[in-house]
């Protein structure tokens, strides 16, 4: 039968709480390793071409349902969820992963880092290590140098100065430099921010404006928002200035009326200038002709009146329902026919229409111009003007703020840490000779040069 160890002595193997000690180091030290960032990069970056190069229905249309319905499709677009990059887990697992790591790195550094921008000399080991490394730079004493001489030199060089000892003087330029590795890596923090909000925020959706007429709701809702609705927006269409040539549009543009804070306010948008209301941008994508279409009885009362935002350039026509469905009314486009009109030729451009009674019966089919009557037998249809109609594309997102502070701390974080660089001067000497020595984070062939300076002006001295 074996026997245990005596009571009081241990069998040779790791305490749970030796384990859990190892287990912890073994983890921080994969969380600030290099090759840990390194690798969550590679991984990320995969990742990304991969959502950009699986047949999707989004990037190759409804023929990409074959792959989607494969075993491959289905283990990528739904089992690692890369038809949608930005919810797949695999993603987001990755993103919590590198985020993690670099709050460990920022942690790990962060004592080191401001301890290392402050005005005050490294140990003896550290000065001695330098004087003896390979920037080390000697010459001859003359009696000139002296500490308040080599004081003067150095801070006369942009290197404040402190005494480090006798005969010793040590020297930092931009020792605050370090500080651009914290700024850069907190500019992520920012941009993960920012790119939370606009996720969660960003809603799309188009709409037709017809000149004079208020915005009363979107016809069409490309993306809603996760976190909130439609953005409420109070904007009238006061004009279009529109211009096409075979089709394609040379100019388009529109002036709205946006009330901000209860007052109106003109602004302007172009295809690549939209207007703005708020947190939502408002684009111009597409123009035509809207006929005025005005439904009376026999006595002039009027049954129904409309502004029909009509299909101008190409397409099989509108379609449109007066009174209650009694009259249908199909407008044709008219470029088939002519070019697109100006304003000052709108008023008399002709107007293909086919209408029907509730029984589907034809009861006009015709050119008419503004002014016209046309007898619909129980009815009369007049079409009294013609205005312009703009598509409007409405992006409404938070978070665009947050990315430009994050790309901005990111810039100078770099421009800090490797410009401004940190540099190290020590200059050591006796009655006979002295020795300047120092390092450099970046471009040591310059710090060279400055130190080959500092010696000169000290033999001179």
């Amino acid at each position: 039968m074996g026997l245990g160890p005596p009571m009081g002595v241990s069998d040779g193997g790791p305490r749970p709480t030796l384990r859990a000690g190892l287990l912890m180091r073994a983890l921080w030290r994969f969380l600030t390793s290099l090759k840990t960032t390194i690798g969550l990069f590679v991984i990320l970056g995969v990742l990304l071409l991969l959502s950009v190069s699986i047949p999707t229905e989004q990037y190759l249309g409804p023929d990409a349902g074959a792959f989607a319905g494969s075993d491959l499709g289905h283990f990528l677009l739904e089992t690692l969820g890369l038809g949608s990059l930005s919810t797949s887990p695999l993603f987001l697992a990755c993103i919590g992963l590198f985020f993690l790591n670099l709050s460990a790195v920022i942690l790990a550094r962060a004592a080191v880092t401001l301890r290392r921008t402050r005005l005050r000399p490294p140990s003896e080991p550290t000065l001695r290590r330098l004087c003896e490394g390979k920037n080390s730079l000697s010459g001859t004493n003359s009696d000139g140098i002296n500490s308040d001489n080599v004081l003067k030199i150095l801070r006369g060089m942009g290197f404040p100065a402190v005494t480090a000892g006798d005969g010793v003087t040590w020297a930092v330029k931009h020792r605050t430099a370090p500080l651009g590795f914290l700024l850069f890596h907190l500019s992520f923090y920012f941009l993960c921010l920012g790119g939370v909000a606009i996720y969660t925020t960003r809603f799309v959706g188009v709409s037709a404006l017809v000149e004079g007429q208020a915005f009363q709701g979107f016809n069409q809702i490309l993306r809603a928002a996760p976190t909130l609705g439609p953005p409420n927006l109070s904007l009238v269409l006061n004009s279009v200035d529109a211009q096409f040539e075979q089709g394609q549009a040379l100019h388009l543009g529109a002036v709205f009326q946006i009330e901000e804070n209860g007052i109106p306010v003109e602004r302007k948008s172009r295809i690549n200038h939209p207007a703005r209301s708020g947190a939502s941008t408002i684009l111009v994508n597409r123009a035509g002709i809207a006929p005025i279409l005005w439904l009376q009885d026999k006595d002039g009362f009027t049954l129904d009146r409309v502004a029909v935002a009509a299909e101008t350039l190409s397409g099989k026509g509108t379609e449109v329902e007066l009174a209650e469905g009694t009259i249908r009314v199909l407008i044709k486009p008219v470029v088939d026919r002519m070019q697109f009109p100006d304003r000052s030729e709108l008023q008399a451009t002709p107007v293909e229409v086919e209408a029907r009674d509730a029984s589907g019966s034809v009861v006009f089919a015709g050119t008419v111009r503004v002014g016209h009557h046309i007898d619909l037998g129980e009815a009369v249809l007049v079409i009294p003007e013609l205005r312009f109609w703009v598509g409007i594309y409405v992006v409404r997102e938070y978070g665009g703020t947050l990315l430009i502070i994050g790309f901005l701390l990111g810039t100078i974080g770099l421009v800090w840490r490797l410009m401004l660089y940190r540099r190290e001067v020590v200059v050591v000497w006796d009655g006979h000779s002295f020795a300047v020595a120092g390092r450099a984070e970046y471009f040591s062939h310059r710090f060279r040069e400055e130190l080959t300076t500092i010696r000169d002006l000290l033999e001179r001295s």
